[in-house]
């Protein structure tokens, strides 16, 4: 995808281009410097020269050419001095960067020629004039390019680096709780063995570029002239073009082929939901890329029985109005396969809500032989009626008596779950209309 910049640039006024050359002051070539590069082509204003350049030569020694140099020149002298001065190989960075400025600049017949013109005075202008516009190539990923992207340390600082990608692996709880391993099987993409990823041989750098990776263009409307840049569509932002008889037939040109990586990930008893598993660099590999992380997620499934909070589990517990007061036992299957009983305390009566713990029956602990909780929630099935020949009785059990009949007395009777939620809405509504009475006549007093 293209992605544009453009900046607005006022032309020169055509009354200054008269033929005043070599008399032009080195103020008015700065201010001139400022309006970008030349709107009318190679040849600078019309019916004239590019004007002189005060004898700025520094870019023309770094890669030790004169000014006379053609561009395969050029490109040799870069290969010589950037292979010397390569931080991977000894030399020294600024130096290396300075030398990839000067390709950079002279590589390119706009930017040669205003620097021909202005020195780099004149580049400096034309940048701030485009502000927020093209920024100079990396001077890595320049030699890359040059290279055909095999050139010096893959991991070097600096470089850009593809997106990191992300699993998720889902396990029970069961096997949270004993602990498992895992094989992640990953389709990477990794640089092709077959031309290192160059996606072919004899990669000639990109003549609509000059091997930068985009394209600058300007267009004139009246006064103004735009100035936008853009992928180039030549080479798709490679900097680099290789012929069809030369594209690699194992990657068919991309550089990268998809190969299934496994992963093996352990995990161990009572890990947490969501514990990562990073694996540094093992992500996609590009050209002229460091390849990001693979991250591999544990998701804990939802259990239909226990409920996990850290090194706790909570469960619930329906018993019956009898088990509430006389006592409860039962089974379950727990998470190591094995049943589990869980008896209450003889005597003692259970309420609904009530929260009992069986100790040392939780998950496991890191680093550590004690495990953790087990919490029983406790709800309580209240039967829905008693039978009439079973009321005397039961109350007498629980210490009480039957109510005596009361002829004038009123019959308070049970709502169903519908219409008591149906009431609760209303006593909402009402609590929320009262609040804006009171909300709107304290307006009016103030």
């Amino acid at each position: 995808m293209s992605t544009c910049s453009s900046t607005l640039v006022r032309a020169l006024p055509r009354r200054v281009c008269g033929r005043r050359g070599p008399s032009w002051s080195h103020q008015g070539r700065r201010a001139f410097a400022g309006f970008g590069q030349f709107p009318f082509g190679a040849g600078g204003f019309p019916g004239q020269g590019p004007p002189p350049g005060g004898g700025d030569d520094r870019l023309y020694q770094l890669l030790g050419i004169d000014r006379t140099a053609d561009e395969a020149a050029i490109k040799k002298a870069y290969k010589k001095e950037a292979m010397k001065h390569h931080p991977d190989r000894g030399g020294d960075e600024a130096k290396f960067k300075d030398i990839s400025k000067a390709y950079e600049v002279l590589s390119d017949p706009q930017k040669r020629q205003i620097y021909d013109a202005y020195g780099e005075e004149g580049l400096e202008g034309a940048a701030g004039a485009d502000a927020g516009g093209a920024q100079g190539m990396n001077p890595f990923d320049l030699f890359s390019h040059i290279f055909g992207f095999q050139a010096g340390n893959q991991q070097r600082r600096g470089r850009p680096v593809t997106e990191s990608v992300s699993y998720e692996v889902e396990l029970t709880l069961e096997e949270l709780y004993a602990g498992t391993s895992r094989s992640v099987r990953y389709d990477k993409s990794k640089i092709c063995n077959s031309c290192s990823g160059t996606g072919g041989k004899n990669p000639q750098q990109c003549q609509r570029c000059k091997g930068l990776g985009y394209v600058v263009t300007m267009q004139q409307f009246g006064p103004m002239i735009q100035q936008s840049q853009s992928v180039c569509s030549t080479c798709k932002g490679k900097g680099v073009i290789i012929l069809p008889k030369d594209v690699c037939t194992s990657c068919r040109g991309g550089g990268t082929v998809k190969e299934k990586t496994p992963f093996e990930i352990k995990i161990e008893p009572g890990e947490q939901d969501g514990h990562a598993f990073c694996f540094r660099g093992a992500s996609d590999e590009a050209p002229g890329h460091d390849p990001g992380d693979l991250i591999i997620r544990i998701r804990e499934k939802t259990h239909p029985l226990f409920q996990r909070v850290e090194d706790s589990l909570v469960m619930v517990r329906k018993i019956s109005l009898a088990e509430a007061l006389c006592g409860f036992n039962f089974t379950t299957k727990f998470l190591d396969g094995q049943n589990l009983v869980i008896s209450s305390e003889p005597g003692k009566v259970m309420k609904p809500g009530d929260l009992l713990v069986v100790p040392g029956k939780g998950m496991p602990r890191k680093q550590s032989t004690k495990r953790g909780n087990l919490f029983v929630q406790i709800q309580v099935d209240f039967p829905q009626e008693v039978p009439e020949n079973s009321r005397e009785r039961l109350a007498q059990l629980l210490g009480g008596e039957l109510p005596k009949e009361e002829p004038n007395g009123e019959v308070a009777k049970k709502l169903s779950a519908q219409q008591e939620q149906s009431v609760k809405e209303g006593w909402r509504q009402h609590a929320q209309r009262k609040e804006e009475r009171q909300s709107t006549q304290q307006c009016a007093v103030q």
